[in-house]
């Protein structure tokens, strides 16, 4: 990691890290809330994550976030800093996020 500034990606890191949690607050407790509830209700399984549930997706987006900064840092020094770095050759970080399928929580 030379010329990678380990303490600016972490910091980076927890930036993106809110900026997920904030998203998927969002998407998965508002937007799509309702169904979420159908389909577990449909399953007989509860509609509510516990606090280890939601702790646990939390630091997960933490850990998204500076992957996806640590990343882009690393392609940064080969590639430079351009839209194309961020957005095309630092994509690879969207599949973290695929990694998890959008659900509330495990089952």
């Amino acid at each position: 990691m030379k010329g990678v500034n380990l303490g600016r990606v972490i910091l980076g890191g927890l930036v993106a890290g809110i900026v997920v949690n904030i998203s998927e607050f969002l998407l998965n407790g508002v937007v799509l809330k309702k169904d979420y509830e159908i389909i577990m209700k449909s399953m007989n399984k509860p509609t509510e994550m516990t606090a280890l549930q939601g702790t646990v997706w939390i630091v997960y987006c933490f850990v998204v976030g500076i992957a996806a900064v640590w990343l882009y840092a690393a392609i940064r020094s080969r590639y430079g800093a351009s839209a194309g770095t961020a957005g095309g050759r630092a994509s690879p970080s969207g599949s973290l996020r695929t990694c998890s399928p959008t659900s509330p929580w495990p089952t």
